[in-house]
C-alpha cells in the first residue's frame, strides 16, 4: 500500500491525516510500505507513523524542513529514507527502533538533529 500525502492549503502533514481519518489510517497502518511526502509539505507529525510495522521506504519532498519527534519511531522494516538539501531539524527518536535502517546520508543544511 503507497501512502500519498498531499494538500495544497496545509504545510504539515499532521492535518493531513485527520483529514483523511486518522482512525482509518492506524487500522491499516500495518498495510503501509511507502510513503510519499507532496512537494509543498514542510513538516512531518509528531508520532505520525510510529509503529508502521511493514514501512520500507520514505520519500521525502524538497520542501520539508522538520522531521518531528518518534515521526517514524519503532518501524522495524524501515530501510530507505532521502533526506533532502534544505531539512533543517531531525526530532528526538524521529527514527528510534528503526533496525533495518543502517544507514542514512544526513545533509548539510540539518542544523539540529537528535541523538537517537
Amino acid at each position: 500500500m503507497l501512502l500519498n500525502l498531499w494538500n495544497s492549503r496545509v504545510q504539515c502533514a499532521a492535518v493531513i491525516l485527520f483529514a483523511i481519518g486518522f482512525s482509518t489510517l492506524l487500522l491499516h497502518r500495518n498495510l503501509v510500505k511507502k510513503i510519499v511526502f507532496e512537494e509543498g509539505i514542510q513538516s512531518t507529525a509528531v508520532r505520525g507513523f510510529e509503529y508502521f510495522q511493514n514501512l520500507e521506504e520514505i520519500v521525502l519532498p524538497s520542501t520539508m524542513k522538520k522531521i518531528n519527534l518518534n515521526s517514524f519511531a519503532h518501524c522495524p522494516k524501515l530501510k530507505t529514507v532521502n533526506f533532502p538539501e534544505g531539512l533543517t531539524e531531525i526530532g528526538d527518536f524521529a527514527f528510534y527502533e528503526c533496525s533495518s535502517l543502517t544507514s542514512i546520508t544526513i545533509p548539510s543544511s540539518v542544523t539540529n538533529s537528535a541523538s537517537h
